[in-house]
């Protein structure tokens, strides 16, 4: 059975997507099918879009833009045993691309489980923005319990969760933010 996946032949605008039918890929040995019920658009997706992302040149393309999902498992392979068919996930995928599709392939260890009280449509913009804040905070930035860090944006994709990790790390946090999100900040330290 074919499967729809957003996709770019050439470099540009908007205008260069296109939705293309084609065969699934299918998981290797740690690998899980997911069935995409989300998936989000970040920075990198318009970078590599505009021909502006080192690791995809032209010889990748045709290309599935997309890192971020969130669906249900559909086929595991034969050494994926983290996860079982039926399980909603969120994850990110490799930078072979494919998130903006019916189905796509992720590494098991690049998935979650999909916390019930989360919709699909929320769960697939958090990877990728949570993952850029926790390296910036605690695998570049090396933050401890008690220091105090400055977070700027703390009302964006990545600060609103820099300000969550930070706090839950027992740090002091300084956030800035346009007048009209003091409330979303203030809700989130």
């Amino acid at each position: 059975m074919k499967i729809r996946k957003v996709r770019i032949h050439r470099f540009g605008g908007p205008e260069v997507l296109q939705v293309d039918t084609v065969e699934p890929s299918l998981p290797d040995a740690s690998q899980v099918l997911v069935a995409v019920k989300a998936a989000s658009v970040n920075p990198v997706d318009f970078k590599i879009r505009n021909g502006q992302y080192p690791a995809v040149k032209e010889d990748r393309l045709p290309y599935t833009l997309g890192r971020d999902v969130s669906g249900i498992i559909e086929k595991c392979g034969a050494q994926a045993t983290q996860f079982k068919v039926g399980d909603e996930v969120l994850g990110m995928v490799g930078i072979g691309g494919g998130g903006y599709a019916e189905k796509a392939v992720l590494d098991q260890k690049a998935i979650t489980r999909k916390p019930a009280r989360i919709d699909h449509s929320h769960a697939g913009a958090i990877p990728l923005a949570a993952q850029t804040a926790w390296q910036g905070l605690f695998r570049h930035g090396r933050l401890e319990r008690g220091q105090s860090v400055l977070i700027h944006g703390g009302s964006g994709g990545v600060g609103h969760f820099a300000i969550q990790f930070a706090k839950a790390k027992g740090a002091r946090v300084f956030t800035t933010v346009a007048t009209e999100n003091i409330e979303f900040a203030r809700c989130s330290i």
